[in-house]
């Protein structure tokens, strides 16, 4: 389901634009409005829509005013106004599409499509990216240090990493003996994050690839592929669980 975000300071043409995404766009939710441009920047932050239909000319400004604050945000925008001569800009902002008042059901419609397309391609190749970048990382060994100097790892064996007071324990999915090393869960966090690792808990780093099942109950939890069950705590739980969203590909 995208989720979708009005932004106009007309309410008859909220209304209108309300009436016809309902009616028109399957698989599409309004999950708020604003009516200018303050109002829908704290908006989109909260909650972080997929598709803005997007006035130009409001009270406290132009929409364009708007994209830089939300430009972090994977945003698909399209513009729906009463003036014409925005149409090369909103383009060149990244626009998937531009309508112009009065509203044409079938135009809207199409916009709609459109931007769906666009989503599926981004999400398309930032999945290809994303795999090449682990199955890059997967072969890199990481060095970690012993009492007689460095032990090399390979990501692809690691199941999960355990913080231990002052030392930190790697696990492996293989039956190998845990790995005990002097190094505090804080100073290995960032680099086994860009490798594909994620925070579920306080005490625990795990490989999004050893991920076999999320379970809601209880809390929630994380089961790997050699069994281990991995707590979420409520500090970590959801940006952990967007990580982990971002590295799965759902269908």
């Amino acid at each position: 389901m995208r989720q979708l975000v009005i932004v106009d300071d007309e309410p008859k043409t909220r209304a209108l634009l309300r009436a016809l995404v309902t009616e028109h766009a399957e698989g599409v939710e309004i999950v708020g409005e604003a009516d200018s441009v303050q109002a829908a920047e704290q908006l989109i932050l909260k909650s972080k829509p997929d598709i803005v239909l997007l006035d130009v000319q409001m009270g406290d400004g132009l929409g364009f005013d708007l994209l830089p604050r939300v430009k972090h945000l994977e945003l698909q925008v399209i513009f729906v106004t009463a003036y014409n001569q925005y149409v090369i800009r909103a383009l060149r902002a990244g626009a998937v599409d531009y309508i112009e008042k009065p509203i044409n059901p079938d135009e809207l419609t199409e916009a709609l499509k459109r931007t769906e397309a666009a989503i599926a391609k981004s999400s398309k190749e930032k999945y290809k990216t994303l795999i090449q970048a682990l199955r890059t990382s997967e072969q890199e060994p990481i060095a970690v240090p012993t009492r007689s100097g460095l032990k090399y790892l390979k990501v692809s064996s690691i199941a999960y990493v355990k913080a231990e007071g002052a030392y930190t324990s790697f696990h492996f999915d293989d039956g190998t003996k845990p790995l005990l090393v002097s190094r505090m869960m804080l100073d290995i966090q960032d680099p086994l994050e860009q490798v594909g690792f994620v925070r579920p808990h306080r005490s625990y780093l795990i490989n999004t690839r050893k991920i076999s099942e999320l379970v809601r109950t209880d809390g929630g939890a994380v089961i790997l592929t050699d069994g281990s069950r991995i707590p979420f705590s409520k500090s970590h739980k959801d940006s952990a669980l967007e990580v982990i969203r971002k590295r799965s590909l759902l269908i």
